[in-house]
């Protein structure tokens, strides 16, 4: 599981960086896609890949800022 969670960390790196070579506008909802999906992948690296196997969840919060961000309220890149 381990290395299967390295895979991923490099595969988010390469995204991001590939990502910053292309119109940002065109990319905003890959980009807004991406940020929660690593929301969740870092959340499964702190719990561990073991059992109970709980499905993580962005919050509302969350969500909610996801659509701030496809609605241009909030930069991207605010955390």
């Amino acid at each position: 599981a381990r290395s299967l969670a390295a895979e991923a960390m490099a595969g988010f790196a390469r995204a991001e960086a590939g990502l910053r070579a292309f119109d940002g506008a065109a990319l905003l909802p890959a980009r807004i896609m991406m940020w929660g999906y690593r929301r969740l992948f870092d959340r499964l690296v702190v719990r561990g890949f073991g059992p109970p196997r709980a499905r993580p969840r962005l919050t509302r919060v969350e969500k909610a800022r996801m659509a701030a961000f496809a609605l241009r309220l909030v930069p991207l890149g605010a955390r």
